[in-house]
């Protein structure tokens, strides 16, 4: 019984689903690194957190790259995100919202009743494919999902100005869109869930 203490209120279900793009192509490295940042923070296993990671672009090409219950430890789902690979496209940031709420079933490894649910979507909010980007992100938040955003802010070659419209759409409120400058912000938000499981 004790072990069960231990862990009680400390599970996160974890969805980062990143824009792979070509209108990102200069920036999608960049969403690997933060997200990496964010995971090394965390502390990752079945009774913690659990991470899943979508990426989209063209609307055929979203996919689940890895579920909740593939990897149990921090360094698989490093792994996991560095091999993560863009192959362009255009942008269904709809589809990979979609895509991600495929993370509310248990076959998937999902805990529903006892994780909390957060889904950050990395993108520059330019989509121009596929269903609407904020009515999934309000199924996703019906489905009892926190939603943010995260754009990279820096001015790579033949990246485009940022959607912050789409961007707040999305995540439902400024206050849940970021970007890299203030991503340790959304980091130390989301840690509050394994803190009172870290040593």
């Amino acid at each position: 019984m004790g072990a069960l203490i231990a862990f009680i209120g400390c599970e996160l279900d974890l969805v980062l689903v990143l824009d792979f793009s070509t209108t990102t192509d200069p920036v999608y490295n960049s969403y690997k690194d933060l997200s990496k940042r964010l995971v090394q923070q965390l502390k990752i296993g079945p009774h913690y957190t659990q991470v899943a990671a979508v990426t989209f672009a063209t609307v055929g090409r979203t996919r689940v790259r890895f579920n909740l219950k593939k990897y149990s430890t921090q360094e698989e789902v490093l792994r996991g995100i560095d091999k993560l690979q863009s192959k362009g496209g255009t942008t269904a940031i709809g589809a990979g919202i979609e895509k991600a709420l495929t993370q509310i079933d248990e076959s998937e490894g999902a805990r529903p009743g006892i994780a909390t649910k957060v889904m950050i979507v990395f993108t520059d909010g330019w989509s121009n494919k596929g269903p609407d980007p904020e009515k999934r992100a309000r199924d996703a938040v019906n489905a009892g999902f926190e939603m943010y955003t995260v754009a990279y802010t820096a001015r790579a070659p033949g990246s485009v100005t940022l959607n912050n419209e789409t961007l707040s759409a999305i995540s439902g409120s400024s206050g849940h869109a970021f970007t890299d400058v203030t991503f340790q912000t959304l980091v130390d938000k989301i840690k509050q869930r394994n803190l009172p499981c870290m040593p």
